[in-house]
């Protein structure tokens, strides 16, 4: 438990510009149309919060 404390500890600022990240590309990613013109993959229903529109 020490170790994964110390690992949080130091690792702060990586984990939580990640975690910024991902939900920077979830967004984006809610928000788009696939660029293939006949492949548009179910998204989650968690992603319709992130929509703007």
């Amino acid at each position: 438990m020490k170790a994964l404390k110390n690992f949080f500890t130091k690792h702060h600022f990586v984990l939580q510009t990640m975690s910024c990240m991902a939900l920077t590309v979830a967004t984006i990613t809610a928000n788009a149309r696939c660029a293939y013109i006949f492949h548009d993959p179910k998204k989650p229903d968690s992603l319709k919060q992130l929509r703007k529109f």
